[in-house]
């Protein structure tokens, strides 16, 4: 038997495999290999009670936000659409939005307008809108949104 002392020790990539037991429905564990990745993503959801969207956001002329996006543990695609002057729409492919444990916080950066208030409201499970007063007012602002267990 090998002594677990004389293996190297190393940094383990995302698709690098951890042994592990799962419990089924029943109670009976059995054994399974599991991925580094699968369990990094895990970790927010359970250690925090929530997941997230970050990102730093942009908006110019009248084309719809540009969001760098910082960090999505969301398991859900995130789109970005302009409706009108200062009227954007945030839409999720499927209902995370949940009525009194989504959370939104958000400023406008670092443009000239960056004093003027941004306004958000969960419309439905999959839309969000935002307004501000015109277009062309947010800069690199801030937005994290959260959505809790």
């Amino acid at each position: 038997m090998a002594d677990i002392s004389s293996f190297p020790t190393a940094t383990p990539d995302g698709d690098d495999l951890i042994l592990g037991s799962q419990i089924d429905v029943a109670g009976t564990p059995h054994t399974k290999n599991f991925t580094v990745q699968s369990i990094v993503d895990k970790v927010p959801a359970l250690s925090l009670g929530y997941t997230s969207y970050v990102a730093l956001v942009s908006q110019t002329g009248t084309n719809a936000p540009v969001p760098t996006v910082l960090h999505n543990s969301l398991k859900a695609a995130i789109t970005w659409s302009r409706q009108s002057n200062g009227n954007y729409t945030i839409t999720a492919a499927s209902s995370l939005f949940t009525a009194n444990k989504t959370v939104l916080f958000l400023n406008a950066g670092h443009g000239y307008q960056a004093a003027l208030p941004i306004y958000w409201e969960r419309t439905s499970d999959t839309t969000i809108t935002l307004n501000s007063f015109s277009d062309g007012e947010i800069e690199e602002g801030s937005f994290e949104l959260r959505i809790y267990e």
